[in-house]
């Protein structure tokens, strides 16, 4: 778990760099690429929270845990990598590589993704301090997410639009979910 925890931000770091590259060289259709983008993005965000300049669990902890009814437990190591990996790239990955077939799931994580850029954001300005993931959540998943979610929007029949709310929902509730489950599985 130790190797995990140390090198799995900086390997995603590297597979963003990866993945911006091969979608340079790739005939992609635009929502292909728009999906294998929002991958690279979530990866690159990950690194800045974890891996350089890192530091997302302790500013977390010190800042956020138990101050609203979703942030009732500190995040774990365990939660870092639940969320993270288990989660995030699970989905993310998944929607890259069903694209059209997924545009539902497609809109939900770019609705996730909005999200999670406003929060840092507001975190940034209400705390009047850096937390890690601001950066790339106000320059880069703010707009990226607002521009996908308005192409994908025009192509996407209103059941997938629909269902794509249905999806934003459950990862906002499943984010919280799983910190609670790693922690406390953790400590039992």
């Amino acid at each position: 778990m130790k190797w995990i925890l140390t090198y799995w931000a900086k390997i995603g770091g590297l597979g963003a760099i990866a993945i911006v590259i091969a979608c340079l060289f790739m005939d992609f259709t635009e929502i292909q690429l728009l999906l294998w983008l929002h991958f690279a993005l979530l990866l690159l965000h990950q690194f800045e929270e974890y891996a350089y300049p890192g530091g997302f669990k302790r500013f977390y902890n010190e800042n956020i845990w138990n101050k609203s009814f979703l942030t009732q437990n500190p995040l774990s190591n365990a939660g870092i990598i639940l969320v993270n990996i288990g989660l995030a790239w699970t989905v993310y990955l998944y929607s890259a590589i069903t694209h059209e077939a997924q545009l539902a799931l497609a809109m939900g994580l770019l609705g996730v993704s909005l999200l999670n850029g406003l929060l840092h954001s507001f975190l940034w300005i209400s705390l009047k301090m850096y937390n890690p993931g601001a950066v790339t959540g106000l320059f880069l998943f703010i707009p990226f997410s607002i521009y996908a979610l308005m192409r994908i929007g025009t192509l996407a029949p209103t059941e997938d639009i629909r269902a794509g709310i249905t999806v934003f929902a459950m990862g906002v509730i499943l984010v919280p979910t799983f910190v609670f489950a790693a922690y406390h599985l953790k400590n039992t």
